[in-house]
């Protein structure tokens, strides 16, 4: 913990917390509470909350308020699962970062969280908490519990506008929603003037065009011209309805917002379309997770292969298998397969057996991952991010251009899944970093583990100009496709 190097301390940090090992709490808070390197920093806030528990809070918090985000982001990844209520009594002072958590206690404390929450209406400081909530559950497979909207419906103005274009936009895309969400829409609309606020009296009759094509619109003039300038929702271009402004209107709003983004920037307006039928595979689908696994620090791979007698060379992945506790700590990791197995394998599990489980939801009992560990030049060619900074759910739309890929390369397609003839899509979530390096992929779905792996292996070498907003760099996260066709 004391070494010059912050590499070292991170990756010593990462051992602690895959061994937890009582003794060196003191040593941990200790270098912690002067620790500046961002990835040694949430290394440590990984060990001291698992390790020290409680009793470590107060070492945390002070590295919270002297860091921010980093800190904040690592502590919840362990207490969103070992000890997740606690996250509760800190949604003040961890802001925006408690969003994920937040969403995932609404289902699992969903009365605690409402009793957490119960001051909203009344207290400002709740608000960055819940709103980073509101913004997950946006894209959320299952909606959030009832009783947890409703808070937000009864909040300030902003709140309540941000709950509603949450719950227009799951409306307009076909996604799940409470039975309780209609009725309160159609109280909102009727409720809802101009006078009291004027964006979401925009937003409701552009979406009520949409509902009732063909019939006469209701002018926004009114609710334009009582704009104000200050209080227009950060990404509200982002609505794919704001398509349905006419020229007039969307002159109007220039004129009122001159800093709202040209029409070719906003978002398109799209039609929910009929499932395709899908290639039935010729194998059985897997829960398995397949992602790429990327060392706690730049050298590390590196320096284990050189330790262990591996060689650095082309199509070099070796795939290992890691189950995991509750915790997120690795629980065992299996005999690694794949090209290299034999010369890399070693180096191989020795990074999977200090790998943990990113997210701060629980973990699903039995969980097993499969990590796809590179060992090839490309995969030591680019910086990565430190592994404490989150990526935000900023995607390609609007003012961020999707990234242009100036390195492409083509998957491996198993002899095997073409004599089988196996063929398909893989989709794949890839985090691209503000160098254009893919700093995490994982799959999302695929016709076959095998070429889900081989989809996997190409892509995270591939690389991409940096994305750029309000000329900086930027971090995205990207859905990509890799298809697998038979000739």
């Amino acid at each position: 913990m004391r070494h010059t190097n912050p590499e070292v301390r991170a990756v010593a940090a990462r051992v602690a917390f895959t061994t937890r090992h009582q003794k060196l709490v003191p040593a941990l808070t200790a270098a912690l509470a002067t620790e500046a390197d961002d990835t040694a920093v949430a290394e440590m806030m990984r060990a001291v909350a698992l390790i020290a528990g409680p009793a470590g809070d107060t070492a945390a918090f002070a590295a919270i308020a002297r860091l921010g985000d980093p800190a904040a982001t690592a502590w919840l990844e362990v207490v969103g699962r070992t000890r997740a209520p606690d996250a509760l009594t800190r949604l003040v002072p961890l802001g925006d970062v408690v969003g994920e958590v937040l969403l995932s206690l609404s289902s699992t404390h969903t009365d605690a969280v409402v009793a957490a929450l119960a001051p909203l209406a009344t207290a400002p400081d709740l608000e960055p908490a819940y709103l980073a909530m509101v913004a997950r559950a946006d894209g959320a497979t299952t909606p959030a519990p009832w009783p947890v909207i409703a808070a937000g419906l009864k909040a300030s103005s902003a709140v309540r506008r941000s709950v509603v274009r949450m719950l227009l936009r799951r409306q307009s895309r076909q996604a799940a929603l409470p039975p309780e969400a209609a009725g309160a829409l159609d109280d909102v609309r009727a409720r809802v003037t101009a006078a009291e606020d004027p964006w979401l009296a925009i937003v409701l009759e552009l979406v009520r065009r949409g509902e009732r094509a063909g019939s006469a619109p209701t002018t926004v003039g009114p609710a334009i011209a009582a704009l104000d300038p200050a209080k227009v929702p950060d990404g509200a271009w982002r609505d794919a309805w704001m398509r349905r402004l006419d020229r007039g209107e969307e002159a109007a709003l220039r004129a009122r917002v001159p800093e709202f983004p040209p029409r070719e920037q906003w978002a398109e307006e799209t039609r929910p379309r009929a499932p395709r039928v899908p290639v039935v595979p010729t194998a059985p689908t897997t829960d398995l997770i397949i992602r790429m696994m990327r060392p706690v620090t730049a050298t590390l791979a590196a320096d284990l292969a050189a330790l262990t007698g591996c060689a650095y060379a082309a199509h070099q992945v070796v795939a290992v298998e890691a189950a995991f506790k509750p915790t997120g700590q690795v629980r065992e990791v299996f005999a690694p397969i794949g090209v290299g197995a034999g010369s890399c394998g070693r180096a191989a599990q020795l990074l999977a057996a200090l790998d943990l489980a990113g997210g701060s939801a629980p973990l699903s009992p039995g969980r097993a991952d499969l990590l796809m560990i590179g060992f090839r030049p490309e995969d030591a060619d680019c910086p990565r991010r430190p592994a404490s900074l989150r990526i935000k759910d900023t995607r390609p739309g609007g003012r961020v251009r999707a990234p242009r890929k100036i390195r492409n390369v083509l998957p491996v397609y198993p002899q095997e899944m073409q004599d089988g003839r196996v063929q398909g899509t893989t989709i794949i979530e890839a985090k691209i970093s503000t160098a254009g390096c893919v700093a995490e992929a994982t799959v999302l779905t695929g016709p076959h583990p095998m070429l889900n792996a081989a989809a996997l292996a190409a892509v995270s070498i591939w690389r991409y100009e940096p994305t750029l907003l309000d000329d900086k760099p930027v971090p995205v996260i990207m859905t990509v496709t890799v298809n697998f066709a038979l000739q």
